[in-house]
């Protein structure tokens, strides 16, 4: 049997009623329907700041020298460092580069002597090795230099290292 159409109007203008007490929208213009506030936003639940949830800064790490050189040159030769972690428009402005762009961006990696890098190209090993290193980065497709890029735009970022600080009434 089905519910009567009064039924469901009210349903919904509770559920509308409680959803507007549990979020908090993202968006300042609401609009009234039979009293209810209403938004035809998506609801985005509220997020406290860590610090204000109980959390502790204990340090920021900086990326370390080798990859802002190598970030140094794909900015030099036209990359936007901002974007290098798509995949996409890595391997397209990879494609667009003549030959002395990519030999510059292969030297870049070669003298970067990060351990992630080496463990890019040596799957079985939790580290890889210099000489073969040297020798699959010359050798390298630009599927695999995409590979490397992206890895290094992820380690540009700077890590925020937090601490939860236990509260007292929480056992």
């Amino acid at each position: 049997m089905p519910l009567p159409v009064v039924s469901v109007f009210e349903s919904v203008l509770s559920m509308f009623a409680r959803l507007e007490d549990a979020v908090a929208f993202n968006n300042s213009r609401f609009t009234y329907l039979v009293g209810v506030r209403y938004s035809s936003r998506t609801p985005q639940k509220v997020k406290p700041s860590p610090m204000k949830a109980g959390m502790k800064k204990v340090t920021e790490q900086e990326p370390s020298r080798e990859i802002l050189r190598v970030s140094k040159v794909l900015e030099q030769v036209g990359f936007n460092v901002q974007l290098l972690g798509s995949g996409n428009y890595v391997l397209q402005k990879l494609q667009a580069l003549n030959v002395d762009g990519l030999e510059r961006v292969r030297e870049a990696f070669i003298k970067a002597d990060h351990p992630r890098f080496f463990k890019f190209f040596s799957s079985g090993l939790p580290f890889g090795h210099m000489g073969d290193y040297e020798r699959k980065v010359n050798a390298a497709t630009l599927e695999q230099l995409a590979g490397l890029v992206k890895i290094c735009g992820f380690l540009m970022q700077t890590k925020v290292y937090l601490f939860w600080r236990k509260s007292e009434g929480i056992n």
